[in-house]
């Protein structure tokens, strides 16, 4: 009997711990997503002055490329950090998933579904999750983006891909 009070403490004190780690993985996830969120809309606002930009120059048949070049390395940049973000972002749901089902499971690389650790095939989408790619495709030198093969410029910020 001397031992109940330490079990209700134990449990209050696993349960304040699980609140305030909650607590914590929603500010941080808010905040990221918000940050993405300004990031592209500072990305449409940046494409709208590089679209008006490129517009006076073809009409003034004056293009300078590289004012041009200027504008959309800043783009690739902002794409860039929304990309960093969105790692981030998968990391933190990643580690929630872990504490609330255990540290032996596996995320699908597809459809991102919770699996445990000796399963062979994801239970959402039936891909086989014990034969992870090692790459998924080339990246944009820009935003790093999976790119298709063959892709000249990439389809997440534009940017012309070297031969």
């Amino acid at each position: 009997m001397a031992d109940f009070p330490d079990k209700v403490f134990k449990s209050v004190d696993k349960g304040f711990k699980n609140i305030t780690s909650k607590g914590k993985e929603l500010l941080s996830t808010t905040r990221i997503r918000s940050e993405i969120k300004n990031i592209q809309a500072s990305i449409q606002k940046n494409l709208e002055v590089l679209g008006k930009k490129v517009y006076g120059m073809v009409c003034s048949a004056e293009l300078k490329e590289e004012e041009i070049k200027k504008n959309c390395d800043e783009i690739a940049l902002l794409y860039k950090k929304i990309t960093e973000l969105e790692t981030e972002l998968e990391k933190i749901e990643e580690d929630s998933l872990k504490r609330q089902y255990g540290e032996d499971i596996v995320l699908c690389f597809k459809c991102k579904g919770v699996n445990r650790a000796d399963d062979k095939f994801c239970k959402n989408c039936g891909t086989n999750i014990q034969e992870i790619p090692t790459s998924e495709g080339p990246k944009c030198s820009g935003c790093s983006a999976i790119l298709k093969e063959g892709e000249l410029f990439c389809t997440n910020c534009g940017k012309k891909q070297s031969d």
